[in-house]
């Protein structure tokens, strides 16, 4: 279960800004458009919160794609652009942020969401004791048990995690311990270096980056789960507390940029963020892992004591949530717990490289508490995974991200963990090393067998959704890519990793009766010794695709624009097709839900998290020239060639079949 019922990933944020109109009396609230709705909530939530500790005052952030988009946006917000770094702009304004977003929502009809700056931090870590006995060994006072729970001593002759990458966004990182030197890259935020420049002044940074990858064998202190990994570090604070979501946002752009294939998060705050959602999302389109701390709960009677409440970003869609748990098999005190966490790792009583403690080359050592500590273990394991299979790291998409999300996620050990003191539980159980790297193995991307989905595409890890109460069915193609015959099909072993939330037989899924919207599983299909991956997320029902009227009364499934000859359209989904026309898949049809269309249980939008099955007729595709094709040799980018009108239908492949028409009126 990797994605979580969040609103996060239900907006991607438009690229168009509609122009500022003539300001007079505002409209009503039922009359907002979607995006305008959205931006009131934000607004309206800021009641509940303090500025200078739940956000910056006159701020705002949001995503663009260059420097001229950002300005835009900014003028079109009645605010100005003060930073535009790594996909992530921020604007001031004058006004109280409260007060902008209404303005923003009610009178300047802006296309694209922005939020306030909320304000995050490191979780607190506890500090057990003072480390004397730098060593790995049982009868040391510093023995990394978490090894022997994780079962990572099975694995590290053969995988420790060579050739990979890891970005850990903390508070720096001491580069000259003994444990890391060489291994370590410094990066930081001008914003938040204060003077110390990436160098690890706080500790938490290299506590996290030396759990990950303090260096095996060399008889000095304990080692890493990943030994052999380079570790990216971006530091994001000082203190440990009170960052903002922009620079968070911008670390995870900096490492998309790098190119890492794990990102550890060892932060965060309560707030959902539409941007924060974004950025992950783009990680995972690069075949990015992002991996974060499930939280350390709220501070009572002077302890930390684990709560159920979502934090972010461990409860975003694409992400990794990491719970803690203790040398003696219980889940930690302090750490948070719910159905939004995916997996748990020991967290308590970690010992591992700190600060420098005076002069640069001291080589401290500390023993910590915390889903800070507990995080990096997993971080460290998706690096392993990548590192045990050189066809997945070929691969480093959306597939491969989402396939060892799904290892990771049912690589547990079986095992309840619960808290007398916090009353919390964990069902997945503590992540085992050398059960995930034996799935990882296990993948070829060369196979006699290939899956297909209802679109066509072929492959042998592929994603898709299925919606409530409908069903998806996958067909097998041999290498000549003929579907396997009844005989052949007889011998095929479907498996769900969850037969309560994704139910599989000969090749048809549907959710189950657990299934909740976002939820993620793994099915296998396992024929003649080999295996194919599909990882599918469930999607709430769908009663109709299209667009919202200008009253927001009525959903209409077909859209007319007005094009030229020459203009390029990139059809590779409805919503990206309709240029600024916000195309949903809707839940419900009703006037009172469509309204109130930013929320997750009325309406998603049609970008390319869905597949669909896109038709050009063939008189109109004589009207046009195809720039670029998929993988799977559809249309995605077309050039239009000759006036006319083109129809594109676009048919909805999450059991619904729900269908929409793309007119495109050249001129």
């Amino acid at each position: 279960m990797i994605r979580k019922n969040t609103v996060s990933l239900l907006l991607i944020i438009s690229l168009i800004i509609c122009p500022q109109h003539v300001w007079g009396e505002a409209p009503e609230r039922e009359n907002l458009s979607p995006v305008s709705a959205y931006l009131f909530s934000e607004a309206e939530k800021l009641n509940g919160m303090e500025a200078g500790v739940d956000y910056v005052e006159h701020e705002a952030v949001f995503s663009a794609e260059d420097l001229d988009d950002a300005l835009r946006t900014a003028e079109n917000c009645g605010g100005e652009l003060i930073s535009f770094e790594h996909y992530v702009a921020k604007i001031r304004f004058k006004k109280k942020t409260a007060a902008a977003l209404r303005e923003t929502a009610f009178y300047r009809d802006a296309d694209r969401v922005i939020e306030p700056n909320y304000l995050y931090s490191l979780f607190d870590t506890e500090l057990t004791s003072e480390a004397q006995d730098p060593f790995s060994l049982p009868e040391s006072g510093s023995y990394q048990y978490f090894h022997e729970k994780i079962g990572d001593k099975k694995v590290i002759d053969s995988v420790s995690g060579a050739g990979i990458r890891v970005a850990v966004i903390d508070s720096g990182v001491n580069p000259y311990h003994e444990e890391l030197a060489g291994r370590v890259s410094v990066n930081y935020l001008e914003d938040t270096h204060q003077g110390t420049y990436g160098i690890d002044s706080n500790g938490h940074g290299t506590h996290v980056t030396g759990v990950i990858a303090a260096t095996y064998n060399n008889g000095l202190g304990g080692y890493g789960v990943a030994p052999s990994v380079s570790v990216d570090t971006i530091q994001v604070t000082v203190s440990g507390r009170d960052f903002s979501l922009s620079v968070v946002a911008e670390a995870i752009g900096i490492a998309i940029e790098k190119d890492v294939h794990v990102i550890n998060m060892s932060l965060g705050g309560t707030a959902g963020s539409f941007l924060l959602q974004e950025m992950i999302d783009k990680a995972y389109e690069k075949g990015i892992v992002c991996v974060a701390a499930a939280g350390n709960g709220e501070k009572i009677n002077g302890i930390n004591i684990g709560q159920e409440t979502k934090h972010y970003p461990a409860a975003s869609d694409h992400c990794i949530s990491v719970a803690s748990t203790t040398a003696d098999d219980k889940l930690s005190r302090f750490s948070n717990y719910g159905d939004w966490v995916d997996i748990a790792a020991p967290g308590s009583d970690i010992y591992s490289t700190y600060k420098a403690d005076g002069s640069l080359s001291t080589n401290a050592y500390k023993k910590l508490n915390g889903t800070s500590q507990a995080t990096p273990v997993v971080s460290a394991i998706a690096a392993l995974l990548y590192s045990s299979n050189p066809e997945l790291l070929k691969m480093k998409n959306a597939e491969s991200a989402g396939l060892i999300m799904e290892i990771i996620s049912t690589s547990g050990d079986g095992r309840e963990y619960s808290s007398s003191e916090s009353g919390g539980k964990i069902t997945t159980g503590v992540i085992q090393a050398d059960k995930a790297v034996e799935k990882a193995k296990a993948f070829k991307a060369e196979s006699t067998y290939r899956l297909v989905d209802p679109a066509g595409y072929s492959g042998n890890v592929l994603t898709g959704t299925v919606c409530e109460k409908k069903s998806i069915k996958l067909k097998i193609v041999d290498s000549s890519g003929k579907v396997i015959d009844k005989a052949a099909a007889k011998n095929v072993v479907w498996e769900s990793s969850d037969p309560e939330k994704f139910k599989v037989k000969k090749g048809k899924i549907k959710p189950g009766k657990k299934a909740s919207f976002g939820d993620m599983g793994l099915i296998t299909a396992t024929i003649n010794g080999e295996t194919l991956y599909y990882v599918v997320s469930a999607d709430r029902k769908t009663k109709k695709l299209g667009i919202v009227n200008k009253d927001n009364s009525k959903v209409k499934n077909s859209l007319t624009l007005e094009k030229k000859a020459g203009d390029i359209i990139d059809i590779s989904s409805p919503d990206a097709a309709a240029a600024g026309e916000r195309v949903y898949a809707f839940s419900s049809t009703a006037r009172s839900d469509v309204s109130e269309i930013t929320k997750p249980d009325v309406a998603r939008i049609a970008d390319r998290k869905y597949i669909y099955e896109l038709k050009i007729s063939p008189k109109d595709i004589k009207k046009v020239t195809v720039v670029k094709e998929d993988s799977n040799g559809a249309p995605s980018e077309i050039s239009l060639s000759s006036p006319g009108k083109i129809k594109v239908r676009y048919k909805l492949l999450n059991g619904s079949n729900k269908t929409f028409n793309l007119i495109l009126d050249v001129k």
